[in-house]
């Protein structure tokens, strides 16, 4: 994905959706879950009546159902042809994906179907909490209460295929956040080598405190595993 450094452009913060100015036919991707902040508003439906929205229903077996103004679409993450397909309808429009209520598998997928065909403009929307909950009982590596549960181990679909690896001699380099379980649940899993793994946290964070939580939710996996020298 060459020229992708010349695709992105500066993020705005607004602090409510209904602020934002939509492009004339546009079409606006999002999804739902139990959380509040990932519903549309009445505010924000009537102040974009020319923007299409799109409903993105996630099914098992890494499958999608689009629903559509005028008709229902059920795509495979996995299927090149229904990316094909995909961005035929896409070419030309201005695009709005609203990752709040989506998992990563599908506004990945979504993102990369635009870029790869440069179909034209493309924004990511997401509606933070104010605040992260804590947990009601907090463990080592779980302070806030993110995710009911780990799914598994698994690229991102049409992002890669991972070979199943005879031995431990490759570089491992994962992303942290604030579930330090996740970390813990993949090193046990893959058993990387300690000393090809190296840990990012991002910094300066978001927030000028997220660091620091990042650092305090992966401690244990990351002085039991002797990897934060690395």
């Amino acid at each position: 994905m060459r020229g992708i450094a010349n695709y992105f452009s500066v993020s705005k913060e607004f602090k409510d959706v209904s602020e934002m100015i939509f492009e004339q036919d546009s079409l606006f991707f999002y999804g739902l879950t139990h959380e509040e902040r990932s519903e549309l508003s009445s505010d924000f439906l009537a102040k974009h009546p020319d923007t299409e929205l799109v409903f993105i229903d996630e099914l098992e077996n890494q499958q999608i159902k689009l629903k559509m103004k005028d008709k229902e679409l059920i795509l495979s993450l996995r299927s090149m042809t229904d990316s094909v397909s995909l961005a035929d309808r896409l070419e030309g429009r201005p695009v709005y994906v609203d990752i709040t209520g989506l998992l990563h598998s599908s506004w990945a997928w979504l993102v990369r179907v635009m870029m790869q065909r440069k179909l034209g403009k493309l924004w990511a929307l997401y509606s933070e909490p104010i605040e992260y909950k804590f947990h009601d009982a907090p463990l080592d590596g779980q302070m806030f209460d993110l995710s009911e549960k780990i799914s598994g181990i698994a690229p991102l679909p049409s992002f890669a295929r991972l070979a199943h690896y005879r031995n431990n001699n490759f570089v491992f380099m994962p992303l942290l956040g604030f579930e330090g379980a996740r970390l813990s649940h993949i090193m046990e899993d893959v058993q990387p080598s300690r000393e090809l793994t190296f840990p990012i946290i991002g910094v300066p964070g978001f927030r000028y405190d997220f660091p620091f939580y990042t650092y305090q939710g992966n401690r244990l996996a990351l002085e039991r595993e002797g990897i934060w020298r690395n």
